[in-house]
């Protein structure tokens, strides 16, 4: 009896130390075990330089760093968003105060825009300029876009005006209606005429049915005269001015009048911007 129970126990311990032995084999460095998670095993604890560490940004990630624009840095002399309102903003604002930040400015192009110049001695004027590059000027107060109320003109009606293929037609009959014939010196009668046969005449400028409003004609000065269309111009000096064509248009541009009163094809040169009110006192 002792023998059989103590041949039990040895086999026991026998098997208990086998089952030991069997599970040190199976927990193994080539296996996942959490107390030996080694070099070539994920393991967060030992995230080292050759793994991405949020915390370890360095020159070589966008980092606010030496070494990348940092938008909070933006200084004064460069365009910031977050300075709209300071100086030029070139987003919808119709003009500007010239700062001192402006004066040191950093602009990249240049785009002369129509614009009223002021000028720290009081006076203004209409000229294209660049809103970046001028307010570096230390003689320039504000620049605004468009022309300075000073400046605007009310050209000569182009109403009823001759055309240059008017001049040359080949009229049948003559038949006259009552009607307001203002001529190239700014006169304007009450008459009767004919516009087929009457534009024909060089010194008419402008023929239309009816009376005359007023017996002068405005602005005549800046008609072009027959006398200046294909002449030679010797010089090129622009103005900015209101150029008014045989179509009926008006447009500011800065133009010598010699060469663009040699264009069949314009009717007047004021100097000046056109005003919103494109017609002035004609017929």
């Amino acid at each position: 009896m002792k023998s059989i129970t103590a041949l039990i126990l040895f086999a026991t311990i026998a098997l208990a130390v086998s089952s030991n032995t069997r599970g040190q084999q199976f927990l193994t460095p080539g296996f996942s075990n959490p107390s030996q998670l080694g070099s070539g095993i994920f393991n967060p604890s030992q995230m080292g330089s050759g793994m991405f560490n949020p915390g370890q940004l360095g020159s070589g990630v966008f980092n606010p760093g030496s070494g990348w624009v940092d938008p909070s840095q933006l200084g004064s002399n460069w365009w910031n968003p977050g300075q709209i309102g300071s100086g030029w903003n070139p987003f919808g604002q119709q003009g500007t105060t010239c700062t001192p930040q402006d004066r040191n400015r950093q602009c990249f192009a240049y785009n002369p825009e129509l614009s009223c110049i002021y000028y720290t001695n009081g006076r203004r004027e209409t000229d294209y300029i660049d809103h970046c590059s001028g307010c570096r000027d230390t003689n320039i107060s504000a620049i605004y876009r468009g022309c300075c109320p000073q400046d605007n003109v009310y050209p000569p009606t182009v109403t009823g005006v001759c055309t240059p293929e008017e001049r040359d037609r080949q009229c049948l009959t003559y038949n006259p209606v009552q009607s307001c014939v203002c001529y190239m010196n700014g006169t304007c009668v009450n008459t009767k005429a004919d516009r087929c046969t009457d534009c024909g005449n060089e010194n008419i400028y402008s023929i239309n049915k009816g009376y005359c409003r007023s017996l002068n004609l405005g602005r005549a000065n800046d008609i072009c005269q027959p006398g200046e269309r294909g002449v030679r111009c010797f010089a090129n000096i622009p103005v900015i001015s209101c150029v008014c064509y045989f179509n009926g248009t008006c447009t500011t541009q800065d133009v010598d009048r010699c060469m663009t009163c040699s264009q069949e094809d314009v009717a007047s040169v004021s100097k000046g911007c056109c005003s919103s009110n494109q017609y002035g006192i004609g017929f």
